[in-house]
């Protein structure tokens, strides 16, 4: 009784194997973009809406085929994101926490578990990160992209 998880394995949960290129280079670029992204941003101080929308729309839409190709149960209740404002802090701070949802989502030990059980729990995190990636990922494209229209005005 020491083990509170419980392992499940159901049919329609899981991946396709005709699926498993496509969610591994989902994978692997989400976690490329996001690393160019950042080290940008942060290590590099550059602040350029062009190319943020550019990384944010290709996030949001890998995270997006990666909630259905991996099929894994969706979270009953999806924590409220913050909404991002127009000022360059919140961007920045956005970006944090679209990095955050990526690296747990990159993270989920059921990454690292035999595929032929699933479990519940940790497919639910799956889910809820990913969804998390998308509107996050969202905002900051539209922010980004108002960013650049006032930037465009002399």
């Amino acid at each position: 009784m020491g083990n509170s998880r419980k392992p499940i394995r159901r049919a329609t949960w899981g991946p396709e194997a005709a699926m498993l290129p496509q969610i591994t280079e989902d994978f692997q670029k989400i976690q490329l973009v996001d690393k160019e992204l950042i080290t940008a941003v942060f290590a590099n101080n550059i602040v350029d809406p062009r190319q943020i929308v550019k990384a944010t729309a290709d996030i949001e839409r890998r995270a997006a085929r990666l909630i259905t190709n991996l099929a894994f149960p969706r979270p009953d209740k999806l924590k409220e994101t913050p909404n991002v404002t127009q000022e360059k802090v919140d961007l920045r701070l956005a970006l944090s926490k679209l990095d955050s949802s990526i690296v747990s989502f990159v993270n989920n030990p059921i990454f690292q578990t035999d595929r032929k059980v699933v479990n519940a729990e940790l497919a639910t995190k799956v889910s809820t990160d990913l969804m998390t990636v998308v509107k996050l990922s969202a905002s900051i494209r539209r922010q980004a992209e108002g960013l650049g229209k006032v930037q465009k005005r002399p």
